[in-house]
Parts: C-alpha cells; structure tokens; sequence
C-alpha cells in the first residue's frame, strides 16, 4: 500500500506540474509545441522512462507476492484485462485507476456466479455500455 501510494502522488505531481501541461501540449497539437519552442521529444522520452519505473515497480510487486513470475504475465488475456479495467474507470482519469478494477473484479465475480460459461459477455455488454453512454468511464456518471 505504500508504494501504491508514493506512485499515486508521483503521478499525481507529475500530471499537476508544468511537464503534465507540457505533455497535454504535446498530445493535443504537436506542431504548437514545437512552435513554442517546447522540446516535444525529450518530454516524451522522459514521461517513458516514468512510465516504464512505474511498470518495473508493478513487476518487482508482483514478483515479491507471488514468489514467481511465469510467462502468463505477457499474454494477451491479463494485458486485455488490465485494458477493460482501465477504460470502465475512465481513460486518462487518474482515480479510474481505482474504480475501474473495482467495478471489473465485482462484476465479474457476480456473473461467473450466474453464469459460468458467458460472463466474458456480460463483461463486453457492460465496457460497450460505457464506452457509448459515458465516454469518461463509470467516474463519468
């Protein structure tokens, strides 16, 4: 919970600092930027280094939880979820981090319960649900 929190104000510092805005500049008109003489380059090289500690944070985490990290971790299904989370909490919301895995693990749990064999559909009708009605996620509401 600790490191959970350091990197949650990190973010948090980082997305409410003149870099965050810098990065918001850069996303949404990269010739501005440039114009502005803003090193565009170097700040995205530099917010993915963040990311990648960040990431290689999460993995010594997981590897210190489950004492073994197998080549499950790489495929497509644990990526997928990780995506289906993160757009149910809201993309480019910092608390959707949060919500979302919530909702995804409840939901989830609940329609295995129901019904075993199609639960990945109850999931998919609820993220086309979101992704139509409240295109900041469920924080959206």
């Amino acid at each position: 919970m600790a490191v959970l929190a350091a990197c949650w104000w990190l973010v948090r510092t980082v997305i409410h600092s003149p870099f965050g805005a810098a990065l918001v500049g850069s996303r949404e008109n990269d010739a501005r930027m440039h114009a502005i003489g803003a090193p565009v380059y170097f700040r995205r090289l530099q917010a993915y280094a963040l990311s990648c500690a960040l990431a290689g944070a999460a993995g010594a985490l997981l590897t210190h939880t489950t004492q073994f990290v197998g080549t499950s971790v790489l495929g497509f299904e644990l990526s997928g979820e990780a995506l289906v989370m993160l757009v149910l909490g809201g993309v480019g919301r910092l608390y959707g981090a949060f919500v979302g895995p919530a909702v995804y693990l409840v939901r989830r749990d609940y329609l295995a319960r129901q019904t075993p064999e199609y639960w990945y559909l109850g999931i998919g009708i609820l993220l086309v649900v979101i992704v139509l009605f409240a295109r900041g996620g469920i924080l959206a509401f």
